[in-house]
């Protein structure tokens, strides 16, 4: 699937109901959306098509040169989907969802049956995160269905928080593209492990850990 490859203007506070529908008509087509999140500007599709893995899925392999090994992460739009996707949830992850979301923390958790095996990870665990972009959770809300995102850059390549610092290519790739204003990605998020028992800091990004460990009342591993 392919458009034109115009750049659109959207707004982040008030997306329009447009910028909604076209997005998720691309992505009911199997296509690939890049958009502003909380965090970076991302490229997006949806996990299935016709009880298949979505050409937009197999095109973000390719696009991102990632190691099937390398599952990508998840954007919800409610912290209750972590109880769909995930299941023998620790007590510290169901409590950070359910008190910090949709600030930007992803959890790893151990995917249920709703994740399809193909897009698990070898360890059959699942990354998750709620967004709190008005966009981003529009579009998840009109899907229906959580999104498979991952950052808008190349490989080894700087993960852009403005338009400015989108490669060119990455834009091409896209058949819908986001310019938000106001910018409001934060950075990468935060990445915690609640699968072994005792909670882990994956990687430290946009949340402080310290503010994740006064939620949960003790220290996080690092």
């Amino acid at each position: 699937m392919s458009t034109d490859g115009a750049v659109r203007i959207c707004n982040c506070i008030h997306p329009s109901a447009r910028d909604i529908d076209d997005a998720v008509s691309v992505l009911c087509n199997g296509g690939l959306v890049l958009m502003p999140s909380d965090t970076t500007y991302l490229m997006a599709t949806l996990m299935l098509r016709k009880n298949k893995i979505s050409n937009g899925v197999e095109r973000l392999y390719a696009l991102k040169k990632r190691h099937r090994a390398s599952a990508f992460p998840w954007l919800v739009g409610s912290w209750h989907q972590l109880e769909v996707l995930g299941c023998e949830l620790s007590e510290d992850a169901v409590e950070i969802a359910s008190k910090m979301w949709p600030q930007p923390v992803t959890l790893v958790v151990h995917a249920s049956a709703a994740v399809p095996q193909a897009l698990a990870r070898p360890d059959e665990t699942v990354a998750i995160r709620m967004t709190s972009h008005p966009l981003v959770a529009g579009v998840i809300h009109a899907c229906g269905t959580p999104l498979i995102i991952s950052s808008a850059n190349r490989h080894l390549h700087e993960v852009p928080k403005y338009f400015s610092q989108l490669d060119s290519r990455m834009i091409e790739a896209a058949d819908l593209v986001f310019h938000g204003i106001p910018n409001v990605c934060h950075g990468p998020s935060t990445i915690i492990d609640c699968t072994e028992g005792e909670t882990r800091v994956l990687r430290r990004g946009a949340v402080p850990v310290s503010q994740i460990e006064k939620v949960l009342g003790h220290r996080i591993l690092s």
